[in-house]
């Protein structure tokens, strides 16, 4: 995986929700999120890819089994995210893992690759799963992205 778990949504939450965050966390908090990177990074050539896009690194991981045609096992715990895009989804009932992301997933078969973090691997079957400390969640079809530009009716 390149990028990181919800970067491309966190200046849109902060500059959407900034008051409401500022209630929360302090000042200089906010002002280090406003300089996050979002950035895709490359996948390598002739290695199948999908962009993280709006359904967030969830949703990736679901077109990504859909396009291989295989299972998936991921650990939460190896997904990159930004500590502060982890803080402002708490406050805001948001995970940062179905939100818009920058980077890509991608399979590579050799091992040979330093692009980015490696957060699993396939399996056979069809089942997507993520492991976390709390257990194992399948995943789903992914649902539109929460955010639209008109917010989401959840955080008013």
């Amino acid at each position: 995986m390149t990028g990181r778990a919800g970067d491309a949504a966190t200046a849109f939450l902060l500059a959407r929700w900034r008051e409401r965050l500022a209630e929360r966390l302090p000042s200089s908090f906010l002002e280090q999120a406003e300089r996050l990177p979002g950035t895709a990074g490359d996948a390598p050539a002739g290695v199948l890819w999908v962009p993280i896009g709006p359904e967030g690194v969830f949703g990736a991981l679901w077109r990504l089994g859909e396009l291989a045609g295989t299972g998936l096992r991921v650990e939460l715990a190896r997904i990159p995210v930004f500590q502060e895009t982890i803080e402002i989804c708490e406050i805001l009932d948001l995970s940062p893992y179905r939100l818009l992301s920058s980077g890509c997933l991608w399979l590579e078969e050799n091992g040979n690759w330093s692009g980015g973090t490696v957060i699993g691997h396939t399996e056979g079957g069809k089942a997507r799963v993520v492991e976390s400390p709390w257990g194992l969640r399948y995943l789903t079809k992914p649902p539109e992205c929460p955010l639209e530009l008109g917010g989401d009716s959840r955080l008013r």
